[in-house]
């Protein structure tokens, strides 16, 4: 009996010891599992370990497909890691949660430093450190513009240009077209339609949470778009890519891997890139702003050694090797930046140039239910399922309701 209760006693301290070993760790949650990046993540942790002796990192691998699940898994069952990698559009959701650190005091020294802070900030608060950003530009094949009989150095800056270059592609015939629009792709669609919204002035809520989809500046956005989707390629956003790559379209509404596909298998025609057009009457182009935040669990026992991992992450030279591995040429480090666009595709800069007019999503606990309302519309609208106005007044109907929630 007393041989029972030592080996009892020694599983119990094995199990416990064990246990501490866990918490002792800092744990990470990120979503860069490619054999491409994961090593690059590997080998920062790994120098970030040697600079700070006593702190060990553990990383814990999510993926894109249901990553967003697991990590609200974790935060209900308190089993979430220390630092957390998120999308923009998922930080105010936890946020408003209290799930999140407010780490507005540390953000400070590192504001001139870092771009892309507003899709981080909540209120006055600011609850993720950008990692790395993304955006979408204009490319247009040069080839297809000259064979059009339109100047191929002097690429659409307004609505009217970019609908009748379109229209002018078109009359080559099939299987050329004008313009590539996004069919119906979750989390996609409205990223595509947004900006359109956005550089006519338009938004979907208000600062004080009133539903604004149903203005005029809404119709007439929803309205060019529907008409250029009408004259364009519907399909979907790899589709798209695939068939402008091939030489087929003129314009796309794209992000930075286009860059990465360009490098290893360089198409047979000009490729150009510029800013998303906007209305006439001199308004602003703009484009959406996304990317990856690092935030802090408010519960974590290692809130210290959790802010050290994230400033060295977001430091110059971690940066640059995480953004280059994962092929992207907007990091958040404004000197990273300028350095990756040195040893990128020269339309690298376009990117960086649109990040001035680009606009997060409505910084909302609530966007990810409105952005499904918002993308059901542009859907509806496109497959001309009823009148533009209609559908809007709908779509800010559901919005009030989830907003009044």
């Amino acid at each position: 009996m007393r041989k029972f209760l030592i080996i009892v006693i020694l599983i119990i301290l094995v199990v416990s010891l064990s246990c501490s070993d866990q918490e002792d760790k800092l744990t990470f949650m990120h979503f860069w599992t490619s054999s491409d990046v994961r090593p690059v993540i590997v080998e920062l942790i790994d120098e970030f370990e040697a600079a700070n002796p006593g702190i060990e990192v553990e990383l814990i691998d999510l993926n894109w497909s249901n990553g967003h699940d697991k990590i609200t898994v974790a935060f209900a069952t308190e089993t979430a890691a220390d630092v957390i990698e998120l999308g923009s559009d998922w930080v105010p959701e936890y946020a408003a949660r209290d799930l999140l650190m407010d780490l507005s005091d540390q953000a400070g020294p590192y504001r001139d430093s870092l771009m892309g802070w507003q899709a981080a900030e909540l209120g006055n608060n600011v609850y993720g450190f950008p990692w790395m950003l993304g955006t979408r530009v204009l490319f247009y094949n040069k080839n297809l513009l000259k064979e059009a009989g339109l100047d191929p150095q002097k690429p659409p800056r307004t609505w009217d240009e970019l609908y009748t270059f379109s229209e002018t592609i078109n009359q080559l015939g099939e299987p050329f077209y004008g313009f590539g629009s996004n069919s119906y792709e979750k989390f996609r669609l409205y990223k595509k339609f947004l900006p359109f919204l956005w550089s006519n002035d338009g938004s979907v809520i208000s600062d004080d949470d009133s539903c604004l989809f149903d203005s005029r500046q809404a119709v007439e956005a929803l309205d060019f778009y529907t008409r250029l989707t009408d004259i364009g390629y519907l399909e979907s956003q790899r589709n798209l890519d695939d068939k402008f790559l091939a030489g087929e379209l003129g314009f796309i509404i794209s992000g930075d891997w286009i860059l990465r596909r360009i490098r290893v298998q360089p198409p047979d025609f000009q490729v150009g890139a510029a800013l998303i057009p906007g209305p006439d009457g001199g308004k602003r182009s703009a484009s959406f702003l996304g990317g990856e935040f690092l935030t802090v669990n408010s519960k974590s026992k290692h809130k210290t050694e959790a802010l050290k991992l994230i400033r060295f992450l977001v430091s110059r030279d971690a940066d640059l090797r995480f953004n280059r591995a994962a092929g992207s040429v907007t990091p958040s480090n404004k000197q990273s930046a300028g350095e990756i666009i040195r040893d990128v595709h020269p339309l690298a800069m376009v990117f960086l140039d649109q990040l001035n007019y680009a606009v997060p999503s409505p910084v909302h606990p609530q966007w990810v239910l409105i952005q499904d309302i918002v993308e059901d519309a542009v859907q509806k609208a496109i497959y001309h399922k009823a009148e533009i106005e209609d559908i809007l007044k709908s779509a800010c109907g559901e919005i009030t309701r989830i907003l009044n929630e």
